[in-house]
């Protein structure tokens, strides 16, 4: 290491410590937000990924500390606002902290736990899976690093209740990690949930992401008021927009999705809620659309809720054609007087480009229509003010003009 990278890095007892002076990224950090890119940092030489490392001003001052990747784009991390050694206890008191906010809120038994940096805890997701499973991703080589202690803090407070490990998605790739799906204890192939009344059946092992999406709660509450007619649940996944609107008095639920284990746990839940009739369609949702519109079928109310189309800033205008022609398609196959609601999942596709998405989509349909409500992330998905990473899912309420 030379002389410059001596003067930039030092060592407090046995934690690596990074100089850092870059004006913006200090005041960015000091308004909270929990991320310092590698540009803004001196050398990261001899330091290894997922380390545990400490900021400090130019004047040797103590900022924050956190985990480190010298390999990402995103290299520190921040944990803690005080020197801190990240140890069972640490993190003990992090997710007691998380759960007491949350108790007010939702079912303990039903929701996200833990949302990474919302939490004060980047790289760490924990969803309990009714009551029964906890299902976790470690989505960062720091998180990777300190997963010993953050399991030892969650069996202090479950027991040994079975531990899904859900490290499948790309911010593992991203971060130089391999992917895995790993079952500590005896985890069943489903769980039953409670969510707004409904009993819904979900595979705890091999569903995707941590296994349910909480973060859709209150929305597919509010999908309830509009219920009516014929309803579509287009990437329905399990069936959640499509069974509220089924016990709301839809007459018919259509949902399609891509999966065949999906659809079948949509006719399970149709079933185990003893709701009325339902169809269910595999096909891609594009693809489904085109069929319906080809059948000059019509629906009442539909859901779009497809997975995130923007996986980085290079795909954002690709994936604007594509949420623009799936929206346009859904327009032309509603009722006058019909509802959509529409969703993003994608971070980088903010509330004011997806305003515009759905714009083109009524202008190049003929159609008109008014906005009548807005959609957000659940309470259990809370958003930080400096850092509106945090804030991915938006969408819309569009009511299709008589």
């Amino acid at each position: 290491m030379d002389n410059a990278d001596n003067r930039n890095r030092i060592s407090t007892k046995s934690t690596p410590a990074l100089i850092l002076s870059d004006k913006r990224a200090l005041r960015r950090v000091s308004n909270g937000f929990q991320w310092v890119y590698a540009n803004e940092l001196p050398s990261m030489k001899g330091i290894e990924p997922g380390e545990w490392v400490e900021l400090l001003t130019p004047k040797g001052e103590f900022i924050a500390a956190g985990t480190i990747n010298p390999h990402s784009l995103i290299a520190v991390r921040i944990l803690s606002r005080q020197r801190s050694t990240p140890n069972t206890a640490f993190f003990l008191k992090r997710i007691q902290s998380a759960m007491r906010f949350r108790e007010k809120l939702v079912d303990l038994n039903n929701c996200r736990l833990v949302f990474a940096e919302a939490d004060g805890l980047p790289g760490f997701i924990t969803d309990i899976l009714g009551g029964q499973v906890l299902s976790i991703q470690l989505n960062t080589a720091g998180a990777e690093r300190l997963k010993t202690p953050y399991l030892c803090a969650l069996r202090e407070i479950f027991g040994n209740l079975p531990i899904m490990l859900k490290n499948e998605n790309i911010f593992r790739q991203a971060e130089g990690l391999e992917t895995e799906s790993i079952a500590l204890g005896s985890v069943p192939e489903k769980v039953e949930l409670l969510e707004n009344g409904l009993k819904i059946l979900v595979p705890a092992k091999t569903g995707q992401k941590t296994g349910y999406y909480f973060d859709q709660r209150e929305n597919k509450r509010l999908f309830r008021r509009f219920a009516r007619g014929n309803v579509l649940d287009c990437f329905s996944y399990v069936g959640g927009f499509g069974l509220n609107a089924a016990a709301a008095g839809a007459e018919h639920v259509t949902f399609v999705d891509s999966s065949e284990t999906a659809l079948e746990f949509c006719r399970q839940n149709m079933e185990l809620n003893r709701l009325g009739k339902g169809s269910y369609i595999q096909n891609d949702g594009f693809k489904a659309l085109q069929q319906f519109a080809e059948e000059n079928r019509k629906f009442d109310l539909i859901s779009l809720d497809p997975p995130a189309f923007v996986k980085n800033r290079k795909s954002l205008a690709k994936a604007e054609k594509a949420y623009t022609r799936l929206n346009r398609m859904a327009l032309n196959l509603l009722n006058p007087g019909g509802v959509l609601f529409t969703m993003s999942c994608s971070r980088l596709m903010d509330s004011a480009r997806f305003d515009l998405v759905l714009s083109k989509a009524l202008s190049s349909a003929g159609i008109r229509g008014q906005v009548i409500g807005r959609l957000h992330q659940a309470a259990d998905h809370p958003v930080l003010p400096a850092m509106r990473e945090t804030e991915y899912l938006k969408g819309i309420i569009l009511k299709r003009e008589s």
